[in-house]
């Protein structure tokens, strides 16, 4: 028997903006937790980031059977426990990440993104830490950058914030929705979690004197993976109806949990002190337990370490918006050389925008010509939007991102 250190399992974060480097987004450090650096310690685990890469190795033990040829296993120098959860901090470093992203997230209610090998998300060869996207629901306020699945199998980003109206709700209006590309496991609502302390304030969709509160973890007994796991009853009676209520947390492991209050909606909560004090992005967890996934298992079944790692993948879409060119000096037009070109109305005004949102990328779209109508006077090569100076409009009780763009023609 041999001592060396072997690759234990890899996170890559991936995004469609990054279409000049194959995806790859070097915009987050992945950092452990206090528990989870101690844990590794313990464990001999080194970890490192390396370009848009989370690696890890652990000092492993080879084995040689004794039957030629030779067969070499790999396993843990130190027994793995039954249960393990490596616990990891999203630390994000472009401060334009949300501009040029798919998301609907609303930081300022401390939601954040929770990743994790539980996900049961395998498409393809990518085994994603990100939930499945969950279904359109026409009953439902959607944000732009919300992603869903439409009965037609297909994913639509949402491009305005519903208002409640028809076209709203349908999910083939253009104005509010718009087909992903590609069906790939993008990161979604479907991942969202509260941070919460000691304390989570929970605000009752209907007012209420007699609250009953439920906190249920997971079942690690289930292969279905459900918070199902009753973990607390908490009975509370004021005189007066409350609409809010305080959860008492401080004795909970760190971890998500699902809380229902009174019958209402579920609500997603990531206990963790430390994670509230720090300004991160989201959680990352790679558990070991008996019934992870067999293809989302650090291990095999003979607790063998597996080569190659195991790669779990976080992956986000590109936010897509609406261009706008503004000229500066009389009416112009906008045209589109590509192959499959975007289309720009009016065909003359001082104000022209994009008849439907386009995604934005790291490589510029290189075929747009402003042409004035009086002269006809051209500027090619227009420029695409610069993702720090996007903006959200309000139009009457929806609203959208956009980019407003100046052009001058010289005549």
């Amino acid at each position: 028997m041999s001592v060396q250190f072997q690759s234990l399992f890899t996170i890559q974060v991936l995004h469609d903006y990054y279409n000049k480097h194959d995806n790859k987004c070097t915009d987050f450090d992945i950092v452990p937790s206090e528990d989870c650096s101690l844990m590794m310690k313990n464990m001999q685990v080194l970890h490192k980031n390396y370009n848009n890469k989370l690696l890890t190795v652990i000092n492993a033990s080879k084995e040689i059977n004794d039957t030629p040829p030779p067969d070499f296993k790999l396993t843990p120098f130190l027994d793995f426990k039954k249960e393990v959860v490596f616990r990891w901090y999203l630390i994000l470093k472009n401060p334009h990440f949300s501009n040029f992203t798919a998301v609907g997230l609303k930081q300022s209610e401390k939601k954040r993104f929770y990743f994790s090998n539980l996900s049961k998300n395998k498409v393809g060869s990518t085994l994603s830490l990100s939930n499945s996207i969950l279904p359109h629901t026409i009953s439902k306020i959607y944000a732009p950058g919300n992603i869903v699945k439409a009965p037609d199998n297909n994913f639509y980003e949402a491009i305005r914030i519903s208002d409640g109206t028809a076209a709203s709700k349908d999910i083939s209006n253009a104005a509010y929705w718009q087909k992903t590309s590609a069906n790939n496991p993008y990161a979604s609502d479907a991942d969202e979690v509260v941070i919460a302390g000691d304390t989570y304030n929970y605000k009752l969709k209907t007012p209420a004197g007699n609250i009953t509160i439920k906190i249920f973890g997971l079942n690690k007994t289930d292969v279905n993976l459900q918070y199902d796991n009753l973990v607390e009853t908490v009975e509370k009676t004021f005189t007066q109806n409350q609409e809010t209520v305080a959860i008492d947390l401080s004795k909970k492991p760190l971890g998500k949990y699902k809380i229902v209050v009174n019958s209402e909606d579920d609500t997603w909560v990531y206990v963790d002190t430390n994670a509230v004090k720090q300004n991160i992005f989201g959680i990352v967890e790679i558990h070991h337990f008996e019934k992870v996934p067999a293809d989302f298992q650090l291990l095999t079944s003979g607790n063998h370490i597996k080569i190659p790692e195991p790669v779990f993948t976080i992956w986000f879409k590109n936010r897509s918006v609406i261009w706008k060119y503004i000229s500066q000096n009389g009416a112009i037009g906008v045209t589109d050389a590509s192959p499959t070109p975007q289309n720009f109305l009016p065909a003359s005004d001082v104000l022209v925008k994009s008849q439907t949102a386009i995604a934005l990328t790291e490589t510029p779209l290189a075929t747009l010509t402003a042409t004035k109508t009086a002269g006809g006077k051209q500027i090619k090569n227009l420029k695409n939007p610069e993702i720090e100076k996007l903006v959200f409009e309000l139009d009457g009780a929806t609203g959208f991102f956009a980019s407003n763009m100046y052009v001058k023609i010289d005549t």
